[in-house]
Order: structure tokens, then C-alpha cells, then sequence
């Protein structure tokens, strides 16, 4: 189905009390329901009018797509779109007034949706498609621009975020080029990655949210249908507790359902080798959030891990082969590589002393990741950006 577009503002230059400046467009999307959705596009950094058409572009099927799908369409969308990481902070306190703590591809605030261009592509293209589901959350929801209240009421973060993954599968999968089966067992493989559980992810902005909730929001859709996703944020904008919307509308107590899917996640695990053991101190104390990437002989595959509460971690890797273990402490997703896994000692900041780990006709167990003392001083590796 393709929307109709009518070409609103073109290159109108936007700049304010010296701040960065854009370049921005509007069109207007028509959808087969009746409704339509302002987008605009405000480009940084040089991006060009090709950038812009292909925003546009992307932009209109993903409204097309949810509107036919799900009903529901937000009035306005605006698409913050930067090429450089320090340029996004300036234009997120430039559009709203705060600064920005961190992130690099979000959605909220007025309808907006902020990009950085060269770290917010999958398969090529850019994840509207995941933010732009967001938005429909957040507008469903009924708190505007409020998102500290958005996020109270909101529920946890594996429902917020295992639903826009899901629904980035479901439009990806009929635009392409990959299919929404391929993406769902992508979102398996990382998920046996993961030694803790569902309800233990927690709040925070780590990859477990993400595939555990993907896995999670499937299995509530076999429970009560996709309608019910977004029918959730309705019953939240009532005023309802999140615990008492999510049973209203799943038919089950989340407490319940943690229990469900456990049993559904370990029913559907993909075929796949696993590195597992624990992360601990120089006294043997647990460590969690350590992050661990296994990465292959050559550097063919590299796979993610986090330790749990009880320093317990488990790396799914896609074959036999020999791997090392990075090592990184938090904040995870930045560059804080401090050394590898060494069999006799635990650890070592030498990469030529890296232990390699052979996975061959099964998982291997045991592992032991020790770090030294004061480890959360240690200055992360020269090259870790190589990893």
C-alpha cells in the first residue's frame, strides 16, 4: 500500500540562538483511513536532499504500514537527523531545552524521533520503523510531551522495547529484504545470550530488553493477538496501574507470565554452543553487569554476553571454533575494553596472553572471568575500538 505524499515546506533553513543549523522539509502522508501525518525531516551535518528523499520515503511506509496494520497513526512526526555524535547533544537541547544524558537513535518529546545516521542503520537502512513505533506508544499513552510520567507508568522496559523490536520485525518483513522469521531467530540466538531471566532484566538500556522482549511480546500476541499491544497503552492512558493493564489486557498477572515465558523461552531455544561461567572479584564476589564478547579466530563472529546478579554468564556462539573473551566493564556500550579472559589467572591486559577457548562438538562450561584488584579504575585498551 503506498500513501500519497504532498510536499509542505521545502529547505527551509532552521537555526536558533546559535545553535546548529538544519536544513528541513515537510510532507504531508495521506493514508487510506482518512487520517494523515504531518512528517518533517530537519537534516545536520551536510546531509543532503538525497537524505532527506529517502527519510521521506521510509518515512511514509512505515506510517502506511502501522496504520494499516495496527489502526493508529501519531498527528505529527519530525525526524532529527545528525552525521556527527557530537552534534546530536546540540540539537536535542536546541529542539527541547534539556541536555541530552545519552543514546544515539530515540524517539519522544513532541513527536520527535533523533538520529545519528551512522550508528542508526540496520540492513541499510535507518530504524524509523523501531522509533516511530515509540511515538505511537508515548501518543496512545496519553502523556504528550511528559515523558518522565510516560516512563513511571509505562511498565518495564522489555514491554516498551520488545514491542517496537517486534513491530521493526513485522515491517521489515514485508518491505525486506530479510524475513520476519529470520529476524524473529536472529532475536532467538541473542537471546540465548542471556543467563538471567525475563523479570530480571531491568530498567536500564542493555540488549537483554531488547531479544528477551522481542521473545516475550511474541508470545503475548499468540496470547491475545496483536491488537493488544497498543490496546495496552490505551488502558494505561485511563490511569490504570501498568501491572493491572497489562493482565486487563494480556489475560494473564505479569508475575504469571514471567513464569510462561521461561518455560516457552527454553521450549524455543535456537540450536546453538554456549560458553558459560562466572564473572567474580579478587575476594571471588560475583560481578554483574560485566559485558564478555567472544569473539572467533580471525574475527569472523563476535557474540555479546552480560553477567547476572551472581556474576553467572552465558555466550551463544553460531559455531565451533576457537574464541577469546574480551572483557568489559560498565558503561557497556562504550569503549572500555580493559583486557581478555586468560585461563590460569582469570584475566590479562596483554591480548598476545588471551586464552582461546575451544567450542567443539558442545558447550563448554566452567569458565571462570577474574578480575584484579581495583579493576574499575583500570584504563580501557588502546585498540578496543578494533574489537
Amino acid at each position: 500500500m503506498t500513501a500519497a505524499l504532498r510536499v509542505g515546506l521545502v529547505a527551509l533553513a532552521l537555526s536558533a540562538c546559535g545553535g546548529p543549523k538544519g536544513e528541513a522539509s515537510a510532507h504531508t502522508v495521506h493514508l487510506d483511513s482518512g487520517r494523515t501525518v504531518e512528517a518533517a525531516v530537519v537534516l545536520y551535518d551536510g546531509l543532503n536532499e538525497g537524505v532527506a528523499e529517502e527519510v521521506h520515503a521510509q518515512m511514509a511506509r512505515i506510517i502506511t504500514f502501522f496504520d494499516a496494520r495496527f489502526g493508529v497513526s501519531v498527528p505529527h512526526v519530525t525526524v532529527y537527523l545528525v552525521n556527527e555524535s557530537g552534534t546530536l547533544g546540540s540539537v536535542f537541547q536546541e529542539v527541547t531545552g534539556f541536555r541530552l544524558a545519552g543514546g544515539t537513535c530515540f524517539a519522544g518529546w513532541g513527536s520527535a524521533i533523533f538520529l545519528i545516521d551512522s550508528q542508526c542503520r540496520a540492513d541499510g537502512s535507518l530504524v524509523l520503523d523501531h522509533e516511530y513505533f515509540h511515538l505511537l506508544q508515548i501518543h496512545l499513552a496519553g502523556f504528550g510531551d511528559d515523558l518522565e510520567e510516560f516512563g513511571r507508568a509505562r511498565g518495564p522496559r522489555w514491554l516498551l522495547e520488545g514491542m517496537a523490536d517486534y513491530a521493526e520485525a513485522l515491517y521489515r518483513g514485508e518491505v525486506g529484504p530479510r524475513t520476519y522469521q529470520e529476524l524473529r531467530d536472529e532475536n532467538a540466538f541473542f537471546a540465548a545470550s542471556w543467563a538471567g531471566t525475563l523479570e530480571a532484566t531491568g530498567d536500564q538500556i542493555f540488549a537483554e530488553n531488547y531479544v528477551l522482549g522481542f521473545l516475550a511480546v511474541e508470545l503475548l500476541v499468540q496470547r491475545a493477538g496483536e491488537g493488544a499491544l497498543l490496546d495496552y497503552y490505551r488502558t494505561i492512558s485511563t490511569g490504570m496501574p501498568w501491572r493491572e493493564a497489562f493482565s486487563s489486557v494480556f489475560g494473564i498477572d505479569v508475575e504469571e507470565f514471567y513464569e510462561e515465558f521461561e518455560l516457552y523461552r527454553a521450549e524455543n531455544q535456537p540450536p546453538v554452543y554456549t560458553i558459560s561461567g562466572s564473572v567474580v572479584g579478587p575476594r571471588g564476589d560475583g560481578l554483574r553487569r560485566i559485558a564478555l564478547v567472544a569473539i572467533s579466530g580471525g574475527g569472523a563472529y563476535s557474540t555479546y554476553s552480560l553477567s547476572v546478579a551472581d556474576g553467572g554468564f552465558v555466550i551463544a556462539v553460531p559455531a565451533e571454533g576457537w574464541y577469546t573473551i574480551g572483557i568489559y566493564p560498565p558503561p557497556t556500550g562504550a569503549c572500555t575494553l580493559i583486557g581478555w579472559y586468560e585461563e590460569d589467572i582469570g584475566f590479562t591486559a596483554s591480548r598476545s596472553h588471551a586464552s582461546y577457548i575451544g567450542v567443539q562438538g558442545g558447550n563448554i562450561e566452567g569458565i571462570t572471568v577474574r578480575l584484579p584488584d581495583a579493576w574499575w579504575e583500570m584504563e580501557p585498551v588502546d585498540y578496543c575500538a578494533d574489537e
